[in-house]
């Protein structure tokens, strides 16, 4: 091979080099549990069914997707001014991913980042009534009461994934801009040769 193609060849190689390091340097971002907004959403299968679905990231637990699902279906309820909802269909469901597809994990402070990481959708199929929901029957919930209990727990989620997602937009401001000169002045370092 002759010096010139060699020469081509190491300078490419550098150059992306030099693009990964940037994009590596400019991508980092923490995440936080889904927020009750962002992991829910409802499809209408009738006049009065509907499906709930709510999905995590590998913040949520599974515990928080199943709350989320059980307070969407009873504010699906009440914003359609019925009383209480039945559940035909409940199922959670888990997905394991290997960490590095999405780069998000919850990290043990001992072990450091897994190998892989859960993620949880709560799907639940629900017809809505009105009246007294029937007593004994563990599929039927008055949505005024789920609304009462779990509201203020949920809410409270929403609220700490708000701020977490102002803290990072600021935090994201400054990294961007230092991570700008970070990353442009890493570039120049490798083109020329440094």
């Amino acid at each position: 091979m002759a010096p010139h193609q060699l020469n081509k060849i190491q300078s490419l190689t550098t150059t992306k080099l030099a693009a990964i390091i940037a994009a590596v340097i400019l991508s980092g971002c923490a995440t936080a549990v889904t927020s009750y907004r962002e992991s829910c959403n409802e499809k209408r299968l009738g006049h009065t069914t509907f499906r709930v679905n709510c999905c995590g990231n590998a913040h949520t637990d599974r515990g928080t997707i199943e709350m989320y699902r059980i307070y969407k279906c009873a504010t699906l309820t009440a914003d359609r001014r019925y009383d209480y909802f039945v559940t035909t269909e409940m199922i959670t469901s888990e997905h394991e991913y290997p960490a590095h597809i999405h780069g998000s994990w919850v990290e043990d402070a001992d072990t450091g980042p897994p190998d892989r990481y859960r993620k949880y959708h709560a799907l639940a199929t629900i017809e809505m009534f009105n009246g007294i929901a029937p007593a004994g029957d563990r599929t039927a919930h008055n949505a005024k009461k789920v609304i009462k209990d779990f509201g203020p727990l949920v809410m409270a989620i929403q609220a700490r994934a708000d701020r977490h997602f102002l803290h990072m937009t600021r935090q994201k401001k400054v990294l961007t801009a230092g991570g700008c000169l970070v990353a442009i002045g890493t570039v120049v370092l490798i083109l020329v040769g440094l």
